[in-house]
C-alpha cells in the first residue's frame, strides 16, 4: 500500500468533545471557560503542527519560511496566555487548568499512529501505547483531584478516561519527519480555488461550533452548571446525527455537480446560523441543527466529489498527475484548513479570556449574538464567493469528462481545458450571481434533456428568440456547454443602446434614459461573459467570418447556440414586449451552412437540436435532433433542415 493511500482521509480534525471538556474544567476551577478553550486550542495546534509535519508541506512556489514564522508567533502568544494569565489575574489555579489541558494534548500526541501503514506494530508497540495512555490519564486525573471533589471530580475523571480510550481506538495520524508532502496540485488554478473554498468553509463550520459554545456559556456568566454542558454535548450529538443521516441520503440521491452541492451546503448552513440566534426554543434548535446537519453533509460530500473531478484534471496536465498526487495534496489542504481555523478560534478565545469576565453580564447577549453570527458567516460567504469562481461547474465539467472519455488527441481542446482548469482562468463571479438571482424570476418547466446525445457532440442548438427571454432561459437551463451566436451590435454598449432603446422606450419617461443605459451595460457585460461568436450582418465577407468562427468552435469541441428567427417588425417599430404574443417567426436558412462546412472538414453529419422557450407558459423544451443530410443538394439540404427544425419547434410549443 502506498503512503498516499493512508492519507486520503486527511490527518487532523479538531476534537470538539475534548475542547468542551477543557472548557468545563476551566469553568469549574476558575469560573472562566474561555481560558480552557484558549489553552486547549494552543496545545492542540502545536500538537497537530508537529504531527502533520508542517515544515514538510510544500507548494512549488512557496518556501518553508512562512510556516516557521507562523509556528514561532503562535508559540509566543500561546505560552503567554498559559503562563501570564494566572500571574496577571492572581489565579494560581489557572496553572492546573493549563497542565491538565497540556496533559490531554500530550496523551493524544503519544497515541498518534503513523500515516504510513508499512511501519510494523508489534506487541511492544501496543504495550507502550497503553502505558503512555495510563500515565497521562493519571497525570490529568491527579490535578483534577487537587482542585475538584465529589461528583465533579468523578465526572471529569471519567470523561478524561473515555476520551483517552477513544483516542487509543481512533488515534491521530502523523507524517514522518523525513517525508515531504509536495502539494503538486497547488499549481492548478482550479485547485487553488478549491483550497480557498475548503479553508473558509472549515473556518466557518469550526467557528460556528465554537460560537454556539460561547453563546450558551455566556448566559451562565461565571457559574458552572452541569446541565449546560450536557445540553451542548447533546446538541453536538444531534448535529452529528443529522450529518451522518443526510450524508447517507445525499450519496444515494444527489445527481448534481460538486460545485452546486457545495453552494447548496453553504446556503443551508447560513440559514441554520440565522435560525441559531432567532430563539432558544426546542423547535428552533431542531430546525437550525437540521439545517446545519444538511449544510455540513452537503459540503463534506461535495469535497469528496471534487476529488473525482480533480483526478480528471490531473490527466490533462503536462505532468500527468494521478490519484496518489491528489491524495497528498488533499492531505495538505484539509490539514492546513483545520489548523488555520483553529488558530483563528484560538485568537478569538484569547481575546474573550480577558474581555468576557470583565464585562457586565447585562451588556453581553446582544453584542455577542451579533458578533457570533457575523464572524462565521463572513467566512462561509467567502467560501461561497470562491465556489462561484470555481471553473468546475456543470458545463465546463461536462466538456472535461467528454474529453477524458473520448481519449481524443485534439491538442486544441486539451489546451483550452488546461487554460480553464490549470492556468489562471478568470471566472465572471458577477455573472454567476446575476444568473443565480435571475433564475427564480425565470422559473421554467424543463423537458427533453433525455434527447441530448452527448457522445455525438459537438452539436448546434437552435432556439427561438422570444425577445431577450430565449437567450436568458437558454443560458440558465440548457444543461450543457455552448457558445452562443450574438449579434455584434449587442456586444458593445454604444451600439447596443440604440437597439435596446427601441424595445425599452417605455422607460424613457420613468425612470429615465439612464435606466436604459444601465440595463444596456449589464446586458453587454453578461453577453460577453458567455464567450459569444459575433454575428455580423451585411456583406457576405462579414457573414463568412461568423461561419469560420463557428467552424473553429466546433472543431474545438464546443457546441453552438443560435437564434435563426427573422426580426419581428413590431420590435423594430418599438412595440417591445408585444412580440411575446406572436407565434414563431420565420427562420433564416443561412445558419444551416454550418452543417455543410462541418461535413466537409470532418466527414460527420452535424446534429441540430430544436429548443423552444416560452416565458408565458414557463416552458423550456429540447426536441429530438435533426442531422444535416449531406446526400442532398446543399441549398435543398439547408431549406429542408430549416423547415424540419421549425416544424419540430412548433410541436414543442404546444406540448
Amino acid at each position: 500500500m502506498k503512503a498516499s493511500d493512508s492519507l486520503r482521509t486527511g490527518l487532523y480534525r479538531l476534537n470538539f468533545f475534548e475542547l468542551l471538556l477543557s472548557m468545563a474544567i476551566s469553568h469549574i476551577i476558575i469560573d472562566n471557560p474561555f481560558f480552557g478553550a484558549a489553552a486547549y486550542l494552543f496545545a492542540d495546534i502545536v500538537k497537530s503542527s508537529i504531527l502533520c509535519n508542517m515544515m514538510a508541506f510544500r507548494r512549488p512556489d512557496v518556501g518553508p519560511y512562512v510556516s516557521k514564522l507562523f509556528v514561532t508567533l503562535l508559540a509566543i502568544v500561546g505560552l503567554g496566555v498559559d503562563f501570564l494569565y494566572p500571574t496577571l489575574t492572581l489565579q494560581i489555579e489557572a496553572n492546573y487548568v493549563s497542565l491538565i489541558v497540556l496533559g490531554i494534548a500530550a496523551r493524544d500526541y503519544i497515541s498518534a499512529a503513523p500515516a504510513i501503514s508499512e511501519i510494523k506494530k508489534n506487541s511492544a508497540y501496543y504495550v507502550g501505547l497503553v502505558v503512555c495512555q495510563l500515565f497521562f490519564d493519571a497525570f490529568c486525573i491527579y490535578f483534577l483531584y487537587l482542585e475538584l471533589d465529589g461528583p465533579d471530580f468523578w465526572l471529569a475523571s471519567s470523561v478524561v478516561a473515555a476520551t483517552g480510550i477513544y483516542k487509543a481506538i481512533v488515534p491521530d495520524r502523523f507524517i514522518p519527519s523525513d517525508m515531504s508532502l509536495r502539494n503538486r496540485y497547488g499549481i492548478f488554478s482550479s485547485y487553488r480555488v478549491f483550497s480557498s473554498m475548503n479553508l473558509y468553509a472549515s473556518v466557518a463550520m469550526n467557528l460556528g461550533f465554537m460560537m454556539f459554545f460561547c453563546n450558551v456559556l455566556t448566559s451562565v456568566h461565571g457559574q458552572f452548571k452541569l446541565s449546560t454542558y450536557g445540553t451542548i454535548a447533546l446538541w453536538m450529538a444531534t448535529v452529528y446525527f443529522f450529518i451522518i443521516f443526510c450524508n447517507s441520503i445525499i450519496r444515494k440521491r444527489w445527481r448534481g455537480v460538486a460545485r452546486a452541492e457545495f453552494i447548496s451546503g453553504a446556503i443551508f448552513w447560513l440559514l441554520g446560523t440565522i435560525f441559531m440566534f432567532r430563539g432558544g426554543t426546542f423547535l428552533h434548535r431542531i430546525i437550525w441543527s437540521g439545517l446545519w446537519g444538511v449544510g455540513i453533509a452537503l459540503i463534506v460530500s461535495s469535497i469528496m466529489r471534487f476529488n473525482l473531478d480533480f483526478i480528471a484534471v490531473g490527466k490533462i496536465s503536462d505532468d500527468k498527475l494521478d490519484s496518489d498526487d491528489l491524495a497528498v495534496s488533499n492531505t495538505v489542504t484539509s490539514s492546513m484548513a483545520t489548523i488555520i481555523s483553529s488558530v483563528i478560534m484560538f485568537l478569538v478565545m484569547v481575546l474573550w479570556t480577558w474581555a468576557i469576565p470583565r464585562t457586565p453580564a447585562s451588556s453581553l447577549p446582544k453584542v455577542l449574538n451579533i458578533t457570533m453570527m457575523q464572524l462565521p458567516s463572513v467566512f462561509m460567504l467567502l467560501s461561497f464567493i470562491f465556489a462561484l469562481r470555481q471553473p468546475l461547474d456543470s458545463r465546463n465539467r461536462e466538456k472535461l469528462m467528454l474529453y477524458i472519455k473520448s481519449k481524443t488527441s485534439n491538442q486544441k481542446i486539451r489546451e483550452d481545458l488546461q487554460r480553464m482548469f490549470i492556468r489562471k482562468y478568470r471566472m465572471r463571479v458577477g455573472v454567476k450571481i446575476l444568473y443565480t438571482l435571475a433564475r427564480p424570476f425565470f422559473r421554467m418547466d424543463v423537458k427533453g434533456k433525455e434527447n441530448l446525445r452527448r457522445k455525438d457532440y459537438p452539436s448546434v442548438f437552435v432556439c427561438n428568440h422570444s425577445f431577450v427571454f430565449g437567450p436568458i432561459s437558454a443560458v440558465i437551463y440548457l444543461p450543457t456547454y455552448f457558445r452562443p451566436w450574438i449579434h455584434n451590435v449587442m456586444l458593445h454598449p454604444e451600439t447596443a443602446y440604440k437597439e435596446m432603446s427601441k424595445s425599452l422606450r417605455f422607460l424613457r419617461k420613468f425612470p429615465g434614459t439612464w435606466s436604459i443605459k444601465l440595463i444596456t451595460k449589464i446586458v453587454c457585460w453578461a453577453l460577453n461573459s458567455t464567450n459569444p461568436i459575433p454575428v455580423v450582418r451585411g456583406a457576405s465577407r462579414n457573414v463568412m467570418s461568423t461561419f469560420q468562427d463557428s467552424l473553429r468552435a466546433l472543431q474545438d469541441g464546443d457546441n453552438i447556440l443560435i437564434f435563426p428567427e427573422k426580426p419581428n417588425p413590431k420590435v423594430a417599430e418599438g412595440h417591445g414586449f408585444s412580440v411575446l404574443k406572436d407565434p414563431l417567426c420565420n427562420f433564416y436558412t443561412g445558419f444551416a451552412h454550418i452543417g455543410s462546412m462541418y461535413y466537409e472538414e470532418s466527414g460527420k453529419s452535424l446534429l441540430f437540436y430544436p429548443i423552444y422557450s416560452d416565458i408565458r407558459k414557463r416552458a423550456f423544451r429540447v426536441g429530438e435532433p435533426v442531422a444535416y443530410d449531406p446526400s442532398m443538394d446543399e441549398r435543398e439540404a439547408k431549406r429542408n433542415l430549416s423547415e424540419v427544425l421549425r416544424d419540430r419547434m412548433n410541436k414543442l410549443s404546444i406540448l
